[in-house]
């Protein structure tokens, strides 16, 4: 859950504090005019609204974290625990202990990095740097 949420969030440009908020009923999977898919999010946060635009690359994010979720229906929330309870911290302590071990926890000038993901989708964030590092195929060979 945590890696697809990660993966949406760097992808749309999501704040956090707007996926805390994220609905199924907040998600519309449209086709343009050349039959291309594509998704709008309308997303709430700090007393604002605003609607994002993404590729159909994070249709399929959302497919896979409504397939493993026990929470669907349209007033239930996307990001959440194996229970089917709302994400209180949206994996905050995953992400930092990614960034951790891939030696991502200080920035380049050596200041701490937020446990965050980018709030600009064509930025490589460091939570995003830290997935990449995690996840990649060498990490899967076993001890």
């Amino acid at each position: 859950m945590a890696y697809n949420s990660t993966l949406i969030m760097t992808n749309t440009g999501m704040r956090t504090m707007e996926a805390g908020n994220l609905r199924w009923r907040d998600i519309d999977v449209r086709t343009d005019q050349h039959n291309r898919k594509f998704v709008c999010i309308n997303v709430r946060g700090k007393g604002k609204f605003r609607e994002l635009v993404a590729a159909s690359n994070v249709a399929s994010y959302l497919d896979r974290i409504k397939a493993i979720s026990k929470a669907t229906k349209a007033d239930d929330f996307v990001f959440t625990t194996n229970a089917g309870k709302p994400a209180v911290n949206l994996y905050n302590s995953l992400i930092e202990s990614l960034l951790t071990e891939s030696g991502l926890l200080q920035s380049s000038s050596g200041s701490p990095a937020a446990p965050t993901v980018s709030a600009t989708p064509m930025q490589p964030s460091a939570s995003w740097k830290a997935l990449t590092y995690i996840f990649s195929p060498s990490k899967w060979e076993l001890p």
